[in-house]
């Protein structure tokens, strides 16, 4: 996930130089390798020792189901901006293949995963993480996802994709403002998280950055297809002058509403930097994977400014993704640091857990 967004943005930077397309290219085949290898290494795993997939989904650990579809997200995006206008049709088809196989397992992630949690496992408020939204995200990148997929494909194809990427955004942005909401509460009452698992506090900015980037470039496809079409959005009437004001209103609804979701994430971009310092200065924070945390939404965040830059023709939003691209390269080169030399790796507290649901 955090190796795709860095990909994403260098590829779709506003301020291009000769050579960032390529630099943008290998991290994307960095990306595929990564991606391909922890897959193959994860599916003989669970093939060798079989027993060990019922006890990954009854541990906290299952949340990362969600990062899944999210890792696969950012592969197919890369498809559709670097591929599909080098190589044509073929690319096509994979990228539009590839989604549905990532809004398929989104959907089971989002509502499985939530299921389980409230079913068949004891979990008290001090052992709430902001992990807990990985699994409802996922729908809103599938979305964000589907609305560049639908620039590539006919238009009966993109319109059903659009209507599919509206669902997925109802899906993953209430529910995840309410864990949000969840885990507020958790951190009032039980402060911040250990220092090995600060980092995770920059999770909450992802369904931020995300759903605003989703709104805007699905407000962009309608308006892409009544252009083409000469069609009410979401009706079968013919009428292109009603089409065109309709697609004016969608975007000048959806600006506000991508402003005002984007600095609900700024404000959680704030709290996750100033809980990450005020930690780093108490005690020092182990280097471990929990760091990747800040990658992905951070990456979020600069593309949903890169996106608003873009629609409101704004400089300044151009230079705000400039200064959170430099925030994601420093983040993307620590990282890759499994622990620090004599450190140990971070665990999850213990939790209880139950076979029989509690009802």
């Amino acid at each position: 996930m955090g190796t795709g967004i860095l990909s994403i943005l260098l590829f779709n930077s506003p301020y291009q130089f000769n050579g960032l397309h390529v630099i943008s290219g290998v991290i994307f085949a960095i990306n595929i390798i990564v991606f391909v290898v922890l897959l193959i290494f994860t599916i003989l795993r669970y093939a060798i020792w079989p027993s060990l997939l019922p006890l990954m989904l009854s541990h906290p650990v299952n949340l990362f189901l969600g990062t899944f579809p999210m890792g696969l997200d950012t592969l197919i995006t890369m498809i559709v901006n670097s591929l599909v206008p080098r190589y044509g049709y073929n690319y096509v088809l994979l990228a539009y293949v590839l989604w549905y196989i990532s809004v398929a397992i989104s959907i089971i992630t989002c509502i499985g995963i939530p299921f389980i949690q409230m079913s068949r496992q004891n979990v008290e408020n001090r052992q709430i993480f902001a992990t807990a939204l990985l699994p409802t995200v996922s729908t809103i990148v599938a979305a964000s996802t589907g609305a560049s997929v639908a620039t590539v494909l006919p238009d009966s194809q993109a319109r059903i994709i659009i209507v599919i990427s509206y669902i997925l955004l109802g899906m993953g942005l209430p529910i995840s403002v309410l864990l949000m909401a969840n885990y507020s509460y958790r951190l009032i009452l039980f402060k911040l998280p250990q220092p090995a698992f600060i980092s995770s506090t920059f999770i909450t900015i992802g369904p931020c950055g995300q759903s605003a980037y989703a709104i805007l470039k699905l407000s962009s496809d309608v308006n892409m297809l009544i252009s083409k079409t000469g069609l009410v959005p979401f009706t079968g009437v013919r009428d292109e002058q009603a089409a065109r004001l309709a697609g004016i209103a969608l975007q000048t609804v959806s600006i506000p509403m991508a402003l005002f979701i984007w600095g609900f994430g700024v404000l959680w971009f704030f709290f996750a930097v100033i809980s990450f310092a005020d930690t780093w200065a108490a005690k020092k924070i182990p280097l471990n994977l929990s760091l990747w945390a800040c990658t992905f939404p951070i990456g979020t965040l600069a593309l949903s400014a890169q996106e608003l830059g873009k629609e409101m023709d704004s400089t300044g939003m151009k230079v705000v993704v400039t200064l959170y691209f430099s925030v994601i390269k420093d983040s993307w080169f620590t990282s890759p640091c499994l622990s620090e030399v004599g450190g140990q790796p971070p665990s999850f507290e213990e939790v209880d857990f139950i076979k029989n649901r509690k009802y």
